[in-house]
């Protein structure tokens, strides 16, 4: 809103300029995107006597405004992807010096609006992994991972049944993931992080298939994403980081226009590395909560969730890991009132970085509801630092 003539006291200022409000934008909002038009034939005059917003009748400078505040920017139809603004005209009979003072403001304006920031990634030099959130020691720029039988770990060509190699640029982020089957190229991700979001682009390597995540920038660490489904549809999300760099929020729809309420939200806390607590919303209105609890290790001590389908949260689970160290669980526990539902032992043989280049895990007690019977599973990493 912009105050009407006589109704807004001078400012404490010798200059006697108006304090300018922008109808629909939020005061942690930004400028970015919309088109600032300064008019220099009439500017208003001291004590605030006559209109404060009147249509143009001189001549304008135009301003294309790129400047991003906190929180984000409404997405914006138009040629510029902005509206236009009109802020203030200004009084013919004042001083080439205060005309001056909107220009170089107008400039700074200007020249403040950079692209924003990149995109915080705050997965660097971590393998997808929900819980185990610990950075790889050595900044390793490769990292291949083999899932086997226990049995086989002694047989390199049963290694390559099954895999994922990942790699990592100089920052930590993850580039590209590539999983393979029976020693052949199955599919194959390639990330790219930059101030727009991640962009992603998937390939079917046997089908020639493509699919992949468009990201856009919605404001300062907000940013709508676009992912395109090998069967030609599309569905969007939202993410965003409120400042602090201490949480992350996303939001699925079932459809690109992301109106309405989304089908699935996500809000991640973080301490540090850590993961604290995960609260996800469904569509049904379930609220699930995982709470993750902490000493010294990132890999939690103790895990619970909680589940609210209406009637109030309810404790439904509780897991337990009691950690070596270097930090990786030895035992781990799932239990369900007083009712043990899985446990679980592993032991490990690390290089010289302190990361585990062989992990088996042994079931001692599976829960019963798991069709597959007991069995001692491997993962061999290897490493290119």
């Amino acid at each position: 809103m912009i105050e009407q003539g006589g109704d807004l006291d001078p400012p404490a200022f010798g200059f006697g300029l108006y304090l300018i409000f922008i109808a629909d934008a939020h005061v942690a909002g930004g400028f970015c995107g919309d088109a600032i038009e300064f008019d220099l034939s009439f500017i208003t005059g001291f004590g605030g006597f006559g209109p404060g917003l009147e249509e143009a009748d001189g001549p304008e400078v135009f301003i294309e405004a790129d400047l991003f505040f906190f929180g984000h920017i409404h997405d914006r139809p138009g040629l510029t992807g902005g509206r236009t603004i009109k802020l203030l005209k200004l009084r013919d009979e004042l001083t080439i010096m205060r005309k001056n003072i909107v220009l170089l403001s107008a400039i700074l304006i200007s020249t403040a609006c950079q692209p924003g920031s990149r995109y915080p990634n705050m997965d660097k030099w971590i393998l997808p992994n929900v819980v185990d959130r610990r950075p790889l020691h050595g900044h390793p720029r490769e990292v291949t991972e083999y899932s086997i039988l226990e049995a086989d770990t002694a047989t390199p060509a049963k290694w390559r049944q099954v895999y994922s190699r990942y790699r990592f640029n100089a920052d930590g982020d993850m580039v590209n993931r590539a999983s393979y089957l029976s020693g052949a190229l199955i599919t194959t991700d390639d990330y790219q992080y930059d101030e727009n979001g991640v962009q992603v682009k998937s390939t079917d390597e046997k089908r020639h298939e493509f699919s992949g995540i468009v990201s856009r920038a919605r404001g300062i660490y907000s940013y709508r994403s676009i992912s395109r489904r090998r069967n030609g549809t599309a569905v969007g999300s939202i993410d965003s980081f409120p400042p602090g760099g201490t949480d992350q929020i996303e939001r699925q729809y079932q459809d690109t226009t992301l109106a309405g309420a989304p089908f699935f939200e996500a809000h991640l806390y973080f301490d540090g590395d850590k993961m604290t607590k995960g609260v996800y919303h469904s569509n049904g209105g379930v609220i699930t909560e995982w709470r993750y609890f902490h000493s010294r290790w990132v890999v939690p001590d103790s895990i619970q969730v909680w589940v609210d389908a209406g009637s109030g949260a309810k404790l439904v689970r509780r897991e337990i890991n009691v950690n070596n160290d270097y930090g990786d669980p030895v035992r781990h526990l799932k239990l369900q009132g007083e009712d043990t539902l899985e446990y679980s032992e592993y032991n490990y043989v690390y290089d010289r970085n302190g990361n585990w280049t062989r992990q088996v895990q042994i079931d001692v007690r599976e829960d019963r509801r798991n069709p597959f019977p007991v069995q001692h599973f491997a993962t061999q990493r290897e490493y290119v630092y």
